[in-house]
């Protein structure tokens, strides 16, 4: 089974070029004065719920490949794509902690940058949200502006006590790029619901997306000729629909 981390990313960054000069944006802060509890979801629900959605995403994927990175896992990352937003979740199992952040393109925050500096949406957060923000979920966010590379995020998120934080309120939150954060935070039974309606799963489908969950769950080997009537060789993402699945570190026989 996978195991998630607290160790750091081992991330290459691209060198940063001169920065161009332009007059200075009025610094951006989230209109809130203190942290705001989004929703109460468990870490093990959360955790869960971002297995679940990559297996969907894999089972998906076998008939329209092109699609396959709008899901993935590296080691203790999930990284996702949903409209113009895409963002990374990272979890730290040993402190039962998650920390996200995400940028959403169309995002008036977004022309904020270069001169923005994405850590000031984790304002309200601990030095030890904070520190594994920079680490982990906004590597993933590094981007180029007017000659300048560096972490362009348009919302920040964290999770512990079994709730999902922000320095955003729930509107501000949701309107700039936090959207999917729900989705992955709803009741089981509703999240395989709106996978089965999102990517048009078949009942055939979907029983092995549960069984494979299942799979995962117990630390078992996938056998796939188990799955022969659905994941197929000759599917045209046959080839991407296992990569994703062994982003979840399953023993594929």
């Amino acid at each position: 089974m996978m195991t998630c981390g607290d160790g750091p990313l081992c991330a290459i960054r691209r060198a940063k070029r001169p920065a161009i000069k332009r007059k200075r944006a009025a610094p951006y802060a989230p209109r809130s004065l203190k942290m705001n509890k989004l929703l109460q979801v468990r870490y093990e629900e959360l955790y869960n719920n971002c297995i679940y959605s990559a297996i969907a995403h894999a089972i998906s994927i076998l008939k329209e490949p092109f699609f396959a990175y709008t899901q993935s896992w590296d080691g203790y990352n999930y990284s996702f794509h949903y409209g113009s937003t895409r963002g990374t979740i990272s979890f730290y199992d040993n402190q039962k902690l998650a920390v996200g952040a995400a940028r959403d393109e169309t995002s008036t925050r977004r022309k904020l940058y270069p001169q923005y500096n994405a850590i000031t949406l984790f304002h309200e957060a601990s030095t030890t949200i904070q520190e594994k923000a920079l680490q982990d979920p906004l590597e993933y966010l590094y981007d180029e502006e007017n000659g300048i590379t560096k972490p362009m995020a348009s919302v920040g998120f964290w999770l512990e006590d079994n709730c999902i934080f922000s320095s955003d309120a729930l509107e501000d939150f949701s309107n700039h790029g936090g959207e999917f954060v729900f989705i992955l935070a709803k009741e089981r039974a509703e999240l395989v619901a709106y996978w089965k309606e999102e990517y048009a799963l078949t009942a055939e489908e979907l029983s092995a997306v549960d069984d494979i969950f299942q799979c995962w769950k117990s630390n078992e080997k996938l056998v796939l000729k188990q799955f022969k009537h659905v994941i197929k060789k000759k599917a045209p993402g046959f080839e991407e629909c296992i990569k994703s699945l062994k982003e979840l570190e399953l023993e594929i026989k």
